[in-house]
């Protein structure tokens, strides 16, 4: 359960809380992950591919806590993906992120992250810095 960070008090009385989602959402890198590919599509679809020394548990673990702490919510799980919905707090149109472990070897993963901006052509260049 989170918590939420404002609480509106008038009067002395407890009168609601609200979520401020910001409108461009942050992605976090896993530390010491090599960047190898960057690829964009139509600039809504943007893929980053990434190499680690480290586990894909470990990756997928790092992914879904820090995602989940900065206002992602996670869509679906399975053994090497996972998938987040972001939405702002003016209920924008939705950001989608998948973390894809692409291939694991006894000393390293490579792993995917994809962040998709939906909604009409007029978000093309929404979140333009936005880069997974």
């Amino acid at each position: 359960m989170k918590l939420c960070p404002l609480l509106l008090l008038i009067t002395s009385q407890l009168v609601g809380c609200t979520m401020f989602n910001s409108t461009c959402p942050s992605i976090p890198t896993y530390p010491g992950a090599v960047a190898m590919t960057y690829v964009e599509q139509q600039a809504i679809i943007r893929m980053t591919t990434y190499d680690a020394r480290t586990s894909a548990q470990d990756i997928l673990s790092y992914y879904q806590k820090n995602l989940e702490a900065g206002g992602w919510s996670m869509k679906s799980q399975e053994a090497h993906r996972i998938d987040f919905l972001y939405r702002t707090s003016d209920n924008r149109p939705p950001f989608d992120l998948s973390v894809i472990i692409d291939k694991e070897t006894k000393t390293s993963t490579e792993f995917s992250v994809v962040v998709r901006i939906n909604g009409p052509f007029a978000w093309r260049n929404w979140c333009s810095t936005l880069k997974p």
